[in-house]
């Protein structure tokens, strides 16, 4: 079975590009403007002289360079294209990856769905225990969002006839789930290993590891 990481930064041209234009350039600007040897003291002078770089770079970018009778910014002429051009490559890479988990994610809940004998949540434990898991979830914010309205989108949810209806309001709400815990919320749903192990291979390793750990324990 081909396994296909949900996110995978390092595998993306895009973030390479990214990380090179944020961060590389301007440690070029500063290693090449100070006079540095191989390895120069951390003090007050070589931090004074970061800062002074950093206002540089700025600078650098908000400069306008003239070409006969036409003035040009370096910014919007050459720093925002490549910028641009990383994200692009970023996109175009993760649109598909999206479309294909999300739509993986729908065809099990409308499978469990269809194998109830209603859209009654009573018909079907799993999708009862996912949004158990999703309500409980929601209630625990740093930062609530009243305007997310997630425990009246849950009882939408619950009230709902049609089971379609009902997989993609469950899917808006996995959509609000932190990426690095989706793969717990789709455990309380009971999606199947070969999902999970497809886009989560690591986090489902790194569980059963445990399992194993504590049984032994």
């Amino acid at each position: 079975m081909q396994r296909t990481s949900f996110f995978e930064p390092y595998k993306i041209p895009g973030v390479w590009l990214w990380a090179a234009i944020q961060f590389l350039i301007p440690a070029a600007m500063f290693w090449g403007i100070f006079q540095l040897s191989s390895r120069p003291p951390i003090d007050q002078t070589l931090l004074l002289e970061a800062v002074l770089s950093g206002v540089g770079f700025v600078a650098f970018l908000n400069a306008e360079v003239r070409i006969g009778a036409r003035s040009y910014d370096i910014k919007s002429y050459l720093y925002d294209p490549l910028i641009k051009i990383a994200e692009w490559l970023i996109e175009i890479n993760q649109k598909r990856k999206a479309a294909e988990f999300w739509t993986d994610v729908k065809e099990e809940l409308n499978t469990k769905i269809s194998l109830a004998s209603s859209p009654d949540l009573e018909q079907s434990p799993a999708l009862q225990a996912g949004l158990d898991y999703l309500e409980e979830y929601f209630l625990v914010e740093v930062s609530p969002k009243p305007e997310k309205n997630y425990q009246e989108r849950l009882k939408e949810v619950v009230a709902m006839s049609v089971s379609r209806e009902q997989v993609r309001a469950i899917i808006s709400l996995l959509k609000e789930v932190n990426r690095q815990d989706l793969v717990y919320a789709l455990q309380r749903f009971q999606c199947s290993e070969r999902l999970l192990e497809k886009y989560f291979a690591q986090s489902v390793r790194r569980n059963r590891l445990k399992q194993r750990l504590s049984s032994r324990s």
